[in-house]
């Protein structure tokens, strides 16, 4: 008598989205975009964008997690739907159930940014070419 094992394979769930630069909507490539549970600083999965801004990330069980997302230039911020996390229940990994791919759009803002000019303490005229 033979016998064969099946294990029917859990299915992961795919979280896809785009980084923009807040105010501009111009794609940020080459931000780091880090999956982890919402209760934990600890990454479970971190990559790094395109030139389009997109990532794609996949959780492998069920939890509440966030993204957290940073690039040179802008303030790092940690997205999490409606402020209470991205919650992905177990029965989404269940073999055969559909889940739909989660879309997300995280907005950057500058940091370090400064708007001006310079003048002369003495004659208070406006000087050029100024680093």
């Amino acid at each position: 008598m033979l016998f064969f094992g099946v294990r029917l394979l859990a299915q992961d769930v795919a979280i896809d989205g785009t980084v923009l630069a807040d105010g501009t909507g111009i794609p940020v490539a080459g931000a780091k975009v880090t999956l982890r549970y919402v209760t934990s600083p600890a990454p479970i999965e971190s990559v790094v964008t395109e030139a389009p801004g997109t990532f794609h990330l996949v959780a492998h069980k069920a939890g509440t997690y966030a993204i957290e997302a940073d690039a040179p230039g802008f303030q790092n911020v940690v997205f999490q739907v409606d402020g209470s996390g991205i919650q992905i229940a177990e029965a989404e990994f269940e073999p055969g159930a559909t889940s739909p791919v989660r879309k997300y759009v995280i907005r950057l803002v500058r940091s370090g940014l400064l708007i001006g000019h310079v003048q002369d303490a003495d004659t208070q005229q406006p000087m050029t070419l100024v680093t």
